[in-house]
């Protein structure tokens, strides 16, 4: 949590504009797609930072001992996790206590964390399914699709709008798929049906005396 930092308001005609800083170390460097994936004056490489994105992408509460369950503050000091986690959720715990911060206790058991990493909000930064219907557009473009196809009906632009699914079929495409799948499946039951006769043939071993 952010206690202190420097606060700064500017109006410029009818906009309010908030500048709200903290601490003396700042690292900002440009994201480089140079060959090799290394850093140098010029910024840090991109292979570098999706990297550390992916690793924080896939990471689970589970990874330090907790369980997908809300926890009490009062079994902080019984749970199986490390000092260091265990050090976290007091903290957690003692800034919960704070007015306006109660709601943090629900989220204990994900580390104070409500939400997953690729989260966004449309009040600061796009949505993922802006991006979709983007990225949708950019690939019918490239493929020189048709144009009736610009914007199906499951791929909304507008982020106000409800997210439709269009069922386009299920089982095979073709005959041979068929085929293939039905094949496979025959050839599973002979051979469970040959690992029985097998076992059912072999004769009983004698007692040793």
């Amino acid at each position: 949590m952010i206690d202190s930092g420097e606060l700064r308001s500017v109006r410029i005609g009818s906009r309010r504009f908030v500048t709200w800083r903290f601490g003396s170390q700042i690292d900002a460097r440009p994201v480089t797609n140079r060959v090799g994936g290394t850093d140098d004056r010029d910024g840090i490489a991109g292979r570098r930072v999706a990297g550390y994105v992916a690793k924080y992408v896939t990471k689970s509460a589970a990874d330090f001992g907790l369980g997908t369950h809300r926890i009490s503050p009062h079994a902080i000091a019984t749970l199986p996790v490390s000092e260091h986690v265990r050090r976290i959720l007091h903290t957690i715990a003692e800034l919960a206590r704070r007015p306006g911060r109660a709601i943090m206790l629900t989220w204990l058991h994900c580390l104070g964390f409500r939400g997953h990493i690729t989260t966004k909000t449309r009040r600061y930064s796009t949505t993922l399914q802006a991006l979709r219907a983007r990225r949708f557009r950019w690939q019918t473009m490239r493929n020189h699709l048709p144009a009736e196809l610009d914007q199906p009906a499951h791929i909304k632009a507008d982020d106000d709008e409800p997210v439709l699914w269009e069922f386009r079929g299920c089982g095979h495409a073709t005959n041979g798929e068929r085929l293939l799948v039905l094949t496979a499946a025959l050839g599973a039951r002979q051979r469970r049906q040959a690992a029985r006769d097998a076992l059912t043939d072999t004769p009983p071993r004698e007692a040793s005396p």
